[in-house]
């Protein structure tokens, strides 16, 4: 049996099958042909090329879990509320690094590629840097502009940057990169960083060396079914094979989210391949997060939860 789904605001349709013997590749190659027979799409028509990044990236995993389930993941729209309530903010400590590696000014020119509802870009605006933030989802961009005014948002992908070349200082990437196709977003962001420009890879990462966060890690574990992570580093193997930036160096930071049980949920629930779970399946896995929440002896009974995470930092010059 087949279904039709409306792709975003692809004046398109897609047939899918619900064999797992799908071959996703196919289904790449069919939209690629699709937009070389119409080189007039307008750009935002384009961000559809963007979330078949995954694909291309696990081909062979997909096959294992079934087309379906991925092509419902690049449909999700996370809630932003939830999004915003429950991820982390970042260090101050970032910043400070980076102000003295790069430097950093106040009037330097930063291009934030993934700016998502602002998380990062509100450390950039409290250490008197204003960006311009790149987002390729409509939605992220509503949230954003509604949270910063002020701020610069423009549509795009980090795979073909709409700004000029040598345009801009430094290019900042926070909880991103390993979504991009990498050797086509490294090209993209040295054209448009100027000469000895700079950039910076960041994510905060679970600090799973913690008991109740391992325990957490497990649950959101089981529906992960192969979609990219950082933790695999795939995203490295650009850096190695295009010599086109300096060696990557990388420091870490040890940093607390002050969390409630519900922003921990809420952070769950922002989570790509669990906020694309059918419903039934996804409050399954709120319910069991809730149930460790409520019965493990270091934070049960706790209104305050310290939710502690390693922020990882990698920084690199154009060359």
């Amino acid at each position: 049996m087949t279904k039709s789904y409306s792709v975003i605001s692809y004046p398109l349709s897609v047939i899918i099958t619900n064999s797992r013997g799908f071959e996703p590749k196919g289904f790449v190659c069919i939209f690629e042909r699709a937009f070389a027979r119409r080189p007039s799409l307008r750009h935002d028509e384009v961000i559809f090329r963007y979330q078949l990044s995954a694909i291309r990236y696990q081909l062979s995993e997909l096959n294992k879990v079934g087309f379906c389930a991925t092509y419902r993941l690049m449909q999700f729209q996370t809630d932003t509320g939830a999004y915003e309530r429950g991820r982390p903010e970042y260090p101050q400590k970032v910043i400070d690094c980076l102000s003295v590696s790069f430097p950093i000014l106040p009037n330097s020119t930063v291009l934030e590629i993934g700016s998502g509802t602002g998380k990062f870009t509100r450390l950039l605006l409290e250490n008197g840097v204003n960006p311009i933030a790149l987002e390729p989802l409509e939605y992220m961009r509503k949230r954003f502009s509604q949270m910063f005014p002020n701020v610069e948002v423009i549509d795009g992908v980090a795979e073909a940057i709409p700004l000029p070349d040598q345009s801009v200082d430094h290019v900042i990437v926070a909880q991103a990169f390993h979504w991009f196709d990498a050797h086509k977003a490294m090209r993209e962001i040295h054209r448009v960083l100027k000469p000895k420009g700079n950039l910076a890879l960041v994510w905060n990462v679970q600090d799973r060396s913690v008991d109740w966060v391992e325990k957490l890690g497990q649950i959101v574990d089981e529906h992960e079914k192969g979609i990219t992570q950082y933790r695999t580093s795939q995203w490295r193997n650009a850096f190695m094979a295009f010599k086109i930036f300096s060696p990557l160096q990388e420091v870490k930071f040890n940093h607390v989210h002050s969390s409630t049980p519900e922003m921990i949920l809420d952070r769950v629930a922002s989570i790509s391949f669990i906020a694309a779970l059918p419903e039934s399946e996804k409050k399954l896995v709120l319910k069991n997060v809730r149930n460790l929440i409520e019965s493990h002896p270091d934070i049960r009974a706790k209104t305050t939860i310290d939710f502690p995470y390693i922020t990882d930092l990698f920084f690199c010059h154009k060359i």
